[in-house]
């Protein structure tokens, strides 16, 4: 982009060293070179234009697949933290409940468990990039913990309901 901007400033300079030599000749040569110089110089104000333009498009695009990329970051960030936490929730309470009120209690959270690991699945698999292999893990990841919660609550309306 400086490279674009300080184009203007020599392009005139170049016009001015162009009207210093212009103006050491004869009126009929200053006239038709004059006139020449004039439309070289429309034809590189249009071309600078086309090209600004452009760089413009194009750094609009990679601002926002750079904004894309963040917010994908972000979203693999959140569902790895959210992973972290659950696992250890989990490894926590390997144990069966020892009574109905905690079966209830372990089952509620279970199912609250489930639904955030289908949040979190459907946000990564549809956010993040799946072709990319640390959100393939950490989406195998949700589905893992999603179907170990689903065992769990099973198991636990087997043994007390």
């Amino acid at each position: 982009m400086e490279e674009i901007a300080s184009f203007e400033e020599r392009l005139t300079s170049l016009n001015q060293k162009g009207e210093g030599l212009i103006a050491s000749c004869t009126d009929q040569v200053q006239a038709k070179i004059s006139q020449q110089v004039q439309a070289h110089q429309q034809s590189t104000r249009d071309s600078y234009t086309a090209i600004c333009s452009t760089a413009q498009r194009v750094y609009q695009s990679l601002d926002r697949e750079l904004q894309k990329h963040v917010n994908h970051q972000d979203t693999l960030q959140q569902s790895q933290t959210w992973l972290s936490t659950v696992q250890e929730e989990l490894h926590l309470n390997d144990q069966g409940p020892s009574g109905l009120q905690e079966a209830l209690k372990q089952v509620k959270n279970y199912r609250a468990l489930q639904e955030q690991a289908s949040t979190y699945l459907d946000l990564v698999c549809s956010v993040c990039d799946l072709s990319d292999e640390t959100v393939r893990v950490t989406a195998a990841q949700v589905q893992q913990v999603k179907l170990k919660v689903s065992h769990w609550v099973f198991s636990i309306n087997l043994s007390f309901f």
